[in-house]
């Protein structure tokens, strides 16, 4: 996590786009945002109880362990709301959140919001999103929830795209 890419976003003109070291970054900023790529992140359905629903801790890394491979003390799982009577989580790999977090600490910044590429895309209720660059990609296809997709080209999509839409 020497190097990042960012962008300096103000609603009244167009983006100012940059990368190179995390020394680099603007520091004088309102707020930032770590972007964690769709292919690092998990969203999943679990049921958990309501008073787990704020903690970020090892009770909600167990909740997933059925659904992840590994050490469940090795994720970062982060509740992002409810949808039905499923809780809706985030599951990233910890110590690459911590690489990230010691080398923007190191660079001076030390207050920022985690963001799931996913979840930035676009959403409408009742309609997907989908990201995809020819190869691969993902998808949003509700309020808190969306995947990666595997590969495809570009006469034949992804299969969990297909099979998203085949359910």
């Amino acid at each position: 996590p020497d190097r990042c890419e960012w962008s300096l976003l103000d609603g009244n003109r167009d983006p100012v786009v940059g990368a190179g070291e995390l020394s680099q970054v603007p520091q004088r900023v309102e707020r930032i945002q770590l972007v964690i790529p769709a292919a690092q992140a998990l969203i999943t359905r679990v049921r958990l109880p309501r008073s787990a629903r704020r903690n970020s801790g090892s009770l909600l890394a167990f909740a997933v362990e059925d659904q992840t491979v590994g050490d469940p003390e090795a994720n970062q799982v982060s509740w992002l709301g409810s949808v039905g009577e499923s809780d809706v989580v985030a599951v990233i790999d910890r110590q690459g959140l911590q690489r990230w977090h010691d080398a923007l600490n190191a660079a001076g910044i030390h207050g920022y919001e985690l963001q799931c590429e996913i979840l930035m895309l676009p959403w409408a209720n009742g309609e997907w999103t989908v990201c995809w660059n020819g190869s691969e990609g993902f998808v949003r296809t509700a309020e808190f929830e969306g995947a990666t997709t595997d590969n495809g080209d570009r006469d034949s999509p992804p299969l969990l795209l297909k099979m998203m839409i085949d359910e």
